[in-house]
């Protein structure tokens, strides 16, 4: 098989995830303009934490001026591929670091590993997602939308407690991979490899041929491990507004 040119590698990567950003991101209320290379979300109210997002391709030189109408409004913004010395141009204008990623992507879901012992249940009504989110005092996903077939949320179960999650969409061909969490008490036991495989093997059950996620970078030797390859580094900075004086 012939490989894909890195730049259509970067383009297929970041293209999923898009897609896949703005699905998991449609609530009522949301304004969205997916058109690269600054892609775009305004949420109707805040949803986790934020009430706006940028997601910059291949960003140069020219970003700060572009995003000069935006820094009216608090924001956040995540730089995939960037120029060198972009972020520190950010930073210096006033853009606060918030995480270090690594976008990455599986060219097909073929040949998966076994998903192994560890129990994952696929979490399908509001009610049951929202007794879960009290239980471990976090938001995993929005309860209104796990009924979705393309918006999939995974639990995994360890001495009969939830010891982790995963949120797996579903769109365009495309399985993209987000908030995979453990529980501190549960670390080192298998539970991500699990959430991950389990998600992968019943996406291509539902038509997925290919997979992408973007990896903090304690994840990165996990999804190595099941097949993923890197494509791009990705910072995810916020933009606040000054305080008054």
């Amino acid at each position: 098989m012939t490989a894909t040119p890195l730049p259509d590698i970067l383009t297929q990567a970041a293209s999923d995830f898009l897609h896949s950003w703005f699905f998991s991101r449609t609530f009522a209320g949301c304004v969205l303009d997916p058109r690269w290379p600054l892609a775009h979300v305004r949420f109707g109210s805040a949803v986790y934490g934020r009430l706006e997002e940028y997601l910059a391709l291949t960003p140069g030189p020219d970003l700060l001026a572009q995003l000069e109408p935006a820094r009216s409004r608090p924001h956040w913004l995540s730089l995939l591929a960037a120029e060198p010395g972009l972020s520190a141009a950010l930073e210096a204008a006033g853009y606060r670091a918030v995480a270090d990623e690594t976008l990455m992507r599986r060219e097909t879901l073929e040949k998966l590993p076994e998903a192994g012992g560890t129990e994952v249940r696929r979490v399908r009504t509001a009610a049951a997602l929202e007794a879960l989110c009290r239980r471990v005092d976090y938001r995993m996903a929005d309860p209104a939308r796990v009924h979705e077939d393309g918006y999939r949320q995974y639990v995994a179960w360890l001495d009969g407690e939830p010891a982790g999650w995963a949120r797996c969409v579903v769109v365009n061909g495309a399985a993209v991979l987000d908030r995979v969490m453990t529980r501190p008490q549960f670390r080192r036991r298998g539970v991500g490899r699990a959430l991950t495989l389990r998600a992968l093997h019943e996406a291509r059950a539902a038509g997925a041929e290919r997979a992408a996620l973007v990896a903090s970078s304690a994840g990165v030797p996990l999804y190595r491990s099941v097949g993923f390859e890197r494509v791009a580094d990705s910072r995810v900075l916020r933009w606040d507004l000054p305080a008054q004086l």
